[in-house]
C-alpha cells in the first residue's frame, strides 16, 4: 500500500491523506483530484 498526501490551498490549507494499492492508482487518485482542483481551489500540491 502507498500512503500519500495532498495539500488543497483556498481559503486555508487542507491536507488529504489517501491510500493506494499501487502506482498506476496513486496517478489516477493524483490526476483526478489535480483536474477538480483546478476549477475549484487556488492549489493542489502532491505530499510525499
Amino acid at each position: 500500500m502507498l500512503m500519500f498526501g495532498v495539500r488543497l490551498f483556498d481559503n486555508g490549507v487542507y491536507t488529504l491523506l489517501l491510500q493506494a494499492s499501487n502506482q498506476e492508482e496513486k496517478a489516477r487518485w493524483v490526476q483526478a483530484l489535480a483536474d477538480t482542483v483546478k476549477e475549484k481551489s487556488k492549489g493542489f500540491q502532491l505530499v510525499e
